[in-house]
């Protein structure tokens, strides 16, 4: 990401394990001051000094968000965490400040201006990110693990909407054979 003007490293599934290890160690050394990770950075992984978490997407399950953000409070450190949230996502945050106990303050100090230039800016910068990693190959086995997960998220709803029918039978047959 030097292209951008960023000294960024990365944390991801497809790394192997000495690439991951050579790039924690980058951003712990203060190498690189950025770490683009996924939820494989979210836990277990002593990283001391993280000041700020940005959430691209808001994670499916409390706990998870709650790993993502506790990154910035070890050893009583403080630090900051952003989540951008569309309206598609206020369950998950309702979810959350169920799980926690506490109430997630929307931002004041971004305004809609802001937020959409820094938006455009970001898809930008994915723009860049994957064009690199398809450079690097990465982006297929990505596109891959993505289409599996859809395809089970489908064959799930499927299964659940074939029991909702098959229920929905048998209350029916119920209520026909308690008529007779």
């Amino acid at each position: 990401m030097t292209e951008l003007g960023f000294n960024v490293t990365m944390l991801h599934s497809q790394l192997t394990q000495y690439k991951r290890i050579a790039n924690l160690a980058m951003f712990k050394s203060h190498h690189v001051n950025i770490l683009i990770a996924t939820d494989v950075a979210s836990r277990g992984l002593d990283i001391p000094n993280v000041q700020f978490i940005l959430n691209f997407d808001v994670p499916r399950a409390p706990k998870d968000y709650v790993h993502r953000v506790g990154r910035t409070a070890r050893a009583g450190r403080g630090g900051s965490s952003l989540t951008f949230v569309t309206q598609y996502d206020v369950d998950l945050i309702l979810a959350i400040e169920e799980y926690t106990g506490t109430k997630i303050e929307k931002s004041t100090e971004i305004d809609d201006n802001s937020a959409t230039s820094e938006l455009t800016h970001i898809s930008k910068v994915k723009g860049v990110v994957h064009i690199k990693m398809s450079e690097q190959g990465i982006t297929d086995k990505f596109d891959e693990f993505e289409a599996g997960k859809r395809r089970v998220k489908k064959a799930k709803l499927k299964e659940k909407e074939k029991a909702e029918k098959q229920e929905a039978k048998v209350e029916a047959s119920k209520v026909k054979a308690s008529g007779d």
